[in-house]
């Protein structure tokens, strides 16, 4: 499965084999992605995922590349964060899009690479017609990421902002 590759970052797309290496074996999930993980890597969030994951990548590998990719940091060889796609296109062609980048590595124009590079690859695929996303109300930084893409605002339901952004 190709890697996306920007000037800082390479979103490695996850594979059943590197869920399992996560959870069990840390230094075979480095050996795998080629990259240093950082004692806070994954979040619970992630972690919490990570079981769910593993089943579908083994039931259906060929949809690794609407999931989840993990961020490595192209000169320091380090996982930074994760992105990716809550699944490949509904029958609307609609796909969500989320991410995460750890503390240490926030505010430094990290999520918004990762965000262009995966919008510019979803984008030119056939089925895809609209990426939908949410964030909360107050997380200022991703606010600022979905806006800088292009997505815009659709409403809110709860504390939690729905974006849009029409491709087709």
């Amino acid at each position: 499965m190709p890697v996306l590759e920007t000037s800082r970052l390479s979103l490695v797309a996850c594979s059943a084999v590197m869920v399992q290496a996560l959870l069990h074996k840390r230094n075979e999930f480095e050996r795998l992605v080629l990259a240093r993980l950082p004692i806070d890597y994954p979040s619970p969030e992630v972690a919490e995922f990570l079981p769910f994951l593993q089943q579908q990548l083994t039931n259906h590998s060929e949809h690794a590349e609407w999931g989840l990719r993990f961020l490595r940091h192209r000169t320091e060889s380090i996982i930074i964060g994760d992105a990716g796609f809550k699944g490949s296109s509904d029958f609307k062609g609609t796909v969500e899009i989320g991410y995460s980048i750890l503390p240490q590595y926030r505010r430094q124009g990290y999520a918004l690479e990762a965000v262009k590079a995966l919008l510019e690859w979803a984008t030119a695929q056939p089925k895809v017609r609209q990426v939908v996303a949410e964030c909360e109300n107050d997380n200022l930084a991703s606010i600022g990421v979905l806006e800088k893409v292009g997505l815009v605002r659709t409403g809110i339901i709860d504390n939690l902002i729905k974006w849009k952004l029409k491709v087709k």
